[in-house]
């Protein structure tokens, strides 16, 4: 047993490195269904070494992002040897010196080496995810269910004396609790890891009731779950990348560059009273940093890690432009529109009335930091009954400290281009 756990880590290791690239978030509005398959452990009066083999059928819905309710449906078995030892341990239940092969007492039913139990369950749980922003999804469930057993002898399959005498219901309440870790293939598919301890509210999964204590059993399942739902981090057409949770972007070493202007247009006007020369044409023709420029006296440079960025002609901020986002979703329905020469100055995202808005700025402000976001488009998506705003495609992304506030900057271009 302690060589197959081994085994089962090593290949769960395998499998989270082999799954960075999939989407392997909770999001909220998420149907997953699952499939698995296991063996359980019965633990009762007759507790030893064997395991039944078991299936289970799942759907889980998340009302939120990192909870879930599951429906599930299993169908599994339950073994336990029967000694010599128990013969004589139990003697009102086997019969005053019983040997195998004879008939429990009062029944055609022969006792035998091995008994069983055939399992149903139903039940109704709660998963939470315990840490979102990893390659795979661990979680922890509990949950309530029913279950119907009927306890009999392993070959001849006849029901034991005390369920064939009508002693106790054959279907009771249980309470199952455990963990696992989903893993994805891709953002539809992906492997499910399972273990539960399930408390089942009767003495007589085996039949036997000798102390008045409760069974229970153990599972382990492995299998398959699928996502009936489009991972929001993408639209509906696939070419086109939404970044949401899981951003792949690369860091950027320098802030990009303000539109740039046609060839014929290139030239920049030189003001006589400021030793400057004419901007780059691009990033790419002419290094930002190639040729030294004069910076206004009354311009401070940003703090060590920090670029300077044009917001308007004669306004700048110091962010971090080189940021990539985790796996919180940036809510950009709540950012507000920064274009002095736009109409919709000061809007708020969600009251633009517009199904792909693009503009020019955008400033999500939070309680300590803000994002801003230039040059990009969105789009509006229903997720969880909600309307969102979702990134379409990216210009520069930047994340600032405390509150928006552009600082003035007569010379904008010029010390947002040496990243002061």
């Amino acid at each position: 047993m302690g060589r197959f756990l081994f085994v089962i880590i090593i290949a769960i290791m395998i499998l989270i490195s082999a799954s960075e690239k999939a989407d392997a978030q909770s999001y909220d509005g998420q149907v997953l269904g699952t499939l698995t398959g296991g063996i359980h452990k019965y633990l009762g009066e007759f507790t030893d070494d064997l395991w039944g083999p078991g299936g289970m059928i799942s759907i889980q819905y998340a009302p939120i992002s990192r909870l879930q309710v599951e429906a599930r449906f299993g169908l599994g078995e339950i073994r336990w040897k029967i000694t010599p030892t128990d013969l004589a341990r139990f003697p009102d239940y086997f019969g005053q010196g019983a040997e195998f092969g004879d008939p429990y007492p009062g029944t055609l039913t022969s006792i035998e080496t091995e008994n069983e139990s055939r399992l149903t369950t139903i039940d109704l749980l709660v998963n939470y995810v315990i840490v979102d922003d990893i390659p795979a999804v661990p979680f922890i469930s509990a949950g309530v269910g029913y279950v119907s057993f009927a306890p009999s002898n392993g070959s001849e399959h006849e029901a034991l004396p005390n369920y064939g005498a009508g002693v106790f219901s054959g279907s009771t309440v249980s309470f199952p609790v455990g963990g696992g870790v989903k893993i994805p293939f891709s953002d539809r598919v992906g492997l499910m890891l399972r273990g539960e301890h399930r408390f089942v509210l009767s003495p007589y999964l085996d039949d036997l009731n000798v102390n008045g204590s409760n069974d229970a059993v153990t599972s382990v399942q492995i299998g398959l779950t699928y996502s009936f739902t489009e991972p929001p981090h993408r639209n509906a057409h696939p070419e086109t990348e939404v970044y949401y949770y899981d951003r792949k972007a690369e860091p950027r070493a320098q802030p990009r560059a303000q539109p740039t202007p046609e060839p014929a247009q290139s030239a920049q006007p030189v003001d006589a009273d400021k030793d400057t020369e004419p901007a780059a044409d691009s990033a790419a023709e002419a290094p930002l940093a190639a040729a030294p420029l004069a910076v206004p006296a009354n311009i401070e440079p940003c703090a060590e890690g920090l670029a300077r960025i044009c917001v308007a002609e004669d306004q700048s901020v110091c962010v971090d432009t080189t940021f990539v986002p985790g796996t919180d979703r940036i809510k950009w329905e709540n950012a507000f529109v920064f274009d002095k020469a736009d109409p919709a100055h000061q809007t708020i995202l969600k009251d633009a009335g517009s199904d792909t808005p693009c503009y020019s700025s955008v400033i999500r402000q939070m309680k300590s930091s803000y994002y801003q976001c230039i040059d990009c488009c969105f789009e509006k998506i229903k997720l969880g009954g909600n309307d969102i705003y979702v990134l379409l495609e990216e210009g520069i992304l930047a994340k600032g400290d405390g509150v928006f506030t552009p600082e003035e900057c007569p010379d904008c271009e010029t010390v947002a281009s040496e990243g002061r």
